[in-house]
């Protein structure tokens, strides 16, 4: 099942920009441009006849998806298709979206499990941090997005190891405090 991106940002340079990154690193598209379309994109599938129940991140149709039929897979602006079962992987979110209650949407996706990555103004340090404190994954500022958007959403959808990496032994730690000399610092 292909997974979603789904972006709440109403600029048009910046949702092109997060469409065509989102599509080379083969996600889908979902784009909302209201509170309603916010909910409904992040609102639960139920399950059709013979399939298990849905899990949180599954998604419910986008608001460009809400008249297809429920099996019919509608293009997203780059040509990758998000279908109403498409799991959303990761909401990013414009926090100076007009008409858009950032905050809310945060706290939707945040209880949904999907990872948020939050952008602003860099001069309105309030809202970057009101949207930490609403529990976005990560808040950047807008001049920072386009640079370092392909690697923040692969590291924001890839899935947390299975099994934590072993620790070394406490004795093989080095502390940078430590007074041991090694061989390096004996004088030559």
């Amino acid at each position: 099942m292909p997974r979603t991106i789904l972006i709440i940002a109403p600029d048009l340079m910046f949702q092109s920009r997060i469409a065509a990154t989102a599509t080379s690193l083969n996600f889908a598209v979902t784009i909302a441009d209201s509170n309603a379309q916010v909910t409904a994109a992040l609102a639960p599938v139920p399950p059709l006849p013979g399939e298990a129940a849905a899990s949180p991140r599954e998604a419910a149709p986008s608001p460009r998806e809400a008249v297809a039929s429920p099996r019919e897979p509608v293009a997203s602006p780059r040509g990758a298709t998000a279908s109403p079962r498409d799991a959303v992987a990761l909401a990013i979110i414009d926090l100076h979206a007009a008409g858009i209650d950032a905050t809310a949407a945060i706290r939707a996706a945040r209880a949904a499990a999907i990872p948020v990555l939050a952008f602003g103004r860099h001069t309105d340090p309030q809202t970057l941090r009101a949207a930490r404190e609403a529990g976005a994954t990560t808040v950047i500022p807008r001049s920072q997005l386009v640079e370092a958007l392909p690697s923040l959403i692969q590291e924001l959808t890839d899935p947390p190891p299975s099994t934590p990496h072993p620790q070394p032994p406490s004795s093989n730690i080095q502390h940078p405090t430590s007074n041991v000399a090694s061989n390096h610092d004996a004088p030559s």
